[in-house]
């Protein structure tokens, strides 16, 4: 639950679409988890990917939800570019993370 963050002072919640969230925020960053649960498009999806992938540093984590329901091997296969590879995969969950 968020809730369970919230004694963490680095711990930013923002309850915002995914393109409002990167048009306000650019120079944001690093990240070290990011979650992805909104668009199930493949575009949308390879679109924020890439942009937190941008943003990202050894050990970054990427949990896709609902990854069956868009292309995520195209989108894992960008990652790649980024030195993400796949730790753990589930029925509704895909779990990245950056190795170099």
């Amino acid at each position: 639950m968020i809730k369970d963050f919230t004694r963490y002072p680095e711990f930013k919640f923002h309850n915002i679409t995914d393109t409002e969230f990167m048009n306000k925020h650019p120079d944001m960053g690093p990240f070290d988890l990011v979650h992805f649960d909104g668009p199930h498009m493949t575009k949308n999806v390879l679109t924020q990917a890439i942009w937190f992938a941008n943003r990202s540093r050894r050990g970054t984590r990427f949990v896709f939800d609902d990854y069956t329901k868009y292309e995520m091997d195209q989108v894992a296969y960008c990652l790649t570019y980024f030195d993400f590879k796949t730790i753990e995969a589930g029925e509704n969950k895909i779990c990245l993370e950056k190795k170099k």
